[in-house]
């Protein structure tokens, strides 16, 4: 009976800790867009080319091509990067939506960040369900339009106002 309670509390460990990312280190963003491949794991180098203040989606660029990369949205964590940055993006490789997959190409999701300076921004653990999936409205960003519960607050302040407090 020990015996099973330790087997079963070393695969919650192993559940909760999650595994480690082993991704392929890449020669270049050519090597994905020659050959993307759904979900294959990688490691690439490059620069920040272009960016949207208040996105957490950017261009990296090497010598040999640009490739889009998604860090999350935005509500659940915002990333500041610097057009002109060199970062080493580690993820998986997105093919876009099947409906429109030709046209939007292949795209980096990432898992890490690290910076010029040796920081490290944590976008999720590893593949699978991300952090801030269905968290949207749970106190982590605004909820989907439509979705909203009613605020009780407003009305006892209303009350309070009409009664001059």
């Amino acid at each position: 009976m020990r015996k099973f309670a330790i087997i079963a509390v070393a695969l919650l460990v192993v559940g909760l800790v999650g595994y480690p990312v082993a991704a392929e280190t890449i020669s270049g963003i050519s090597d994905i867009l020659a050959n993307p491949t759904a979900d294959q794991q990688v490691t690439v180098t490059g620069t920040v080319s272009s960016s949207q203040a208040g996105e957490n989606e950017f261009v990296l660029s090497d010598a040999t091509g640009a490739i889009n990369v998604c860090a999350g949205p935005a509500w659940f964590q915002a990333i500041a990067l610097a057009q002109g940055e060199k970062v080493t993006v580690t993820g998986e490789v997105g093919c876009g939506s099947p409906k429109n997959a030709a046209s939007q190409g292949p795209s980096l999701d990432a898992f890490t960040i690290v910076k010029e300076d040796g920081s490290t921004v944590v976008v999720r653990d590893g593949p699978g369900r991300p952090p801030w999936a269905g968290l949207r409205g749970q106190g982590k960003g605004c909820p989907p339009a439509g979705t909203a519960e009613p605020d009780t607050d407003d009305a006892d302040d209303s009350a309070s106002e009409a009664a001059g407090n």
